[in-house]
């Protein structure tokens, strides 16, 4: 009450408290209140009596969870607020979204389990986080698919445990590109299909060297080493990697170097790792050969992974399934099989109980558990031949593939695992052959050597490099027998060509 004997001025002050929900995250769900007024999807701020006791409760839509409160809440129980002053909140929901993208010249479809991806049509899919997932690619009719990228690597189905994002690139090929072998054939770069059929000269190159072809993890680039001088960056005339698409159109060079006076600058062997961004070889730019790495299409940048200050050598790299790991030999005095990890580090010898012969041009199987490779240990009076042997990954077990008294050497793995490729001059020059691998588990003791198959009839075929589905079937011996030599740890004999 106010007596108005003089002037006077009175303020009277109306208060709310204001209310203010923010949603965070990548998936969707609403937020209400108790009492009424926040509905956010829709309405997502409020204002109320002060003192007024507020709940908030989250709701995560389907395929989404809700992982907690921040701000003026923390938790993820309701949200209490006793409206004295002004307050915001963040609700945050998630969801693990996968995404598939097909990649390569073939078409598929690839689809999950539980069901969500349906690629083709639907290739995004939220899932719950946490959810196991179990994707599987299936090829139209005549092409085939080879293998995954990104979240998952091989070709069986891909299982992820979906902790967060995730994308996973499937590639397949087109009919017609199935069980192709690409290979040196006389230093040209030729491929023929896997049962022999459907020669063709790629490159028909007779003034250069065209050597060393391996695919493209899609198949659908095959790189080389090339000494053509009919490109702007090899004037000088080295031998460069190269890529060029399957048919052999396209020839891009990737890698570019200079004779220094009395030098020696050279390139070969390439291996891409399993996304076909980046490739491994075996780089001459000291005295002794060193694995480098490039990027594929980039400008020439190369990074050196071995130590070229040990005098050692270090070729024929092959880069893991996986993109984890590379393969390749080492030579100082006697040659090894050697792996290390992608970035050069954690140089491991495979070979040590080798001594007195030589391993080398090695390369993974599909699965990654396993690795061809070419061994001298018979390299002696009269026969001086090699012949090719299959390790475990971690370079125990031994089993021998061929038995020949001419050499047998450069494996290569067909795509599903069954059979070894590889050059031999047993016919009287050398040409692709190839039998069956041996078992997985091991190998059957002191048995002849398997039914040997020829691909090839050339003067000088080598570095065979296998794409695509095999369509040679596995061969067996008239008592049903497949058959290898298993070796123990005793001294063996030696040395490369």
């Amino acid at each position: 009450m106010i007596t108005a004997d003089a002037d006077a001025s009175v303020t009277a002050t109306f208060d709310t408290a204001s209310l203010t929900v923010v949603k965070a995250g990548d998936g969707t769900g609403t937020v209400t209140s108790t009492p009424v007024g926040i509905d956010c999807g829709v309405d997502c701020a409020e204002s109320y009596l002060p003192g007024t006791s507020v709940t908030l409760n989250a709701a995560p839509a389907a395929n989404s969870v809700f992982t907690g409160w921040s701000g003026a809440c923390t938790g993820t129980g309701s949200c209490v607020l006793p409206m004295t002053t002004d307050a915001t909140v963040t609700a945050t929901f998630d969801t693990a979204g996968l995404t598939v993208t097909r990649s390569g010249l073939g078409a598929g479809t690839v689809t999950s389990t539980p069901t969500g991806i349906d690629c083709g049509v639907d290739c995004f899919e939220a899932f719950l986080p946490g959810t196991v997932v179990t994707l599987t690619a299936v090829a139209s009719a005549g092409g085939a698919f080879t293998g995954w990228s990104g979240a998952c690597t091989g070709t069986a189905p891909c299982v992820l445990t979906m902790d967060g994002d995730a994308s996973v690139v499937a590639t397949f090929l087109p009919a017609g590109v199935n069980g192709k072998i690409v290979y040196e054939c006389a230093l040209d770069v030729c491929v023929v299909n896997d049962d022999g059929t459907g020669l063709v000269n790629l490159t028909n190159s007779p003034l250069v060297y065209d050597i060393d072809p391996v695919w493209s993890p899609d198949g659908t680039r095959i790189a080389f080493a090339s000494s053509r001088t009919d490109v702007p960056g090899n004037a000088d005339g080295n031998i460069e990697i190269f890529v060029m698409d399957a048919d052999g159109t396209n020839a891009a060079q990737q890698t570019f170097t200079t004779v220094p006076p009395g030098g020696f600058v050279n390139s070969y062997g390439p291996s891409w790792n399993p996304t076909g961004t980046e490739i491994v070889f075996e780089g001459w730019r000291t005295s002794f050969p060193q694995i480098v790495k490039i990027a594929v299409d980039g400008d020439g940048t190369e990074t050196t992974l071995t130590d070229p200050g040990d005098s050692a050598s270090k070729f024929a790299p092959d880069w893991s399934p996986d993109g984890s790991r590379i393969l390749f030999t080492w030579s100082l005095g006697q040659q090894d099989i050697y792996v290390m990890n992608a970035d050069g580090s954690g140089q491991t010898n495979l070979t040590p109980d080798t001594i007195g012969s030589d391993q080398r041009g090695a390369v993974w199987s599909p699965d990654g558990t396993r690795f061809a490779f070419t061994d001298t240990r018979f390299w002696s009076t009269p026969d001086f031949n090699t012949e090719i042997f299959v390790r475990s990954a971690d370079g125990t077990g031994e089993a021998q593939v061929t038995d020949h008294p001419s050499i047998d050497e450069e494996p290569t793995w067909s795509p599903d695992g069954t059979e070894i490729a590889f050059s031999s001059a047993r016919a009287g020059s050398y040409s692709i052959w190839s039998m069956p691998a041996p078992p997985a588990e091991g190998s059957v003791e002191a048995m002849a050597e398997a039914e040997a198959t020829q691909i090839t009839s050339g003067s000088a075929d080598h570095t065979p490099n296998w794409f695509g589905e095999a369509t040679v079937p596995t061969r067996v011996h008239a008592d049903g027998e497949q058959g290898w030599y298993r070796f123990g740890d005793g001294d063996q004999q030696s040395g490369r060509g």
